[in-house]
């Protein structure tokens, strides 16, 4: 397991429930999320996805 960069405490566990927005666009995407402090880390390629479809909005 992953320890957390911002707690150093926690561990990283898989989630695929991460919310993020991006001008005003909700997504829900893959990350993972700390164990002890709750901050999430949407994957790379998932938040490449994401700025992709908040650039094509019509």
């Amino acid at each position: 397991m992953k320890t957390c960069p911002s707690c150093e405490k926690g561990e990283l566990i898989k989630v695929d429930n991460v919310i993020m927005e991006i001008e005003n666009y909700v997504f829900v995407v893959k990350g993972e999320r700390c164990t002890k402090c709750d901050e999430e880390f949407p994957f790379e390629d998932e938040t490449q996805k994401m700025i992709e479809a908040s650039k094509n909005k019509y």
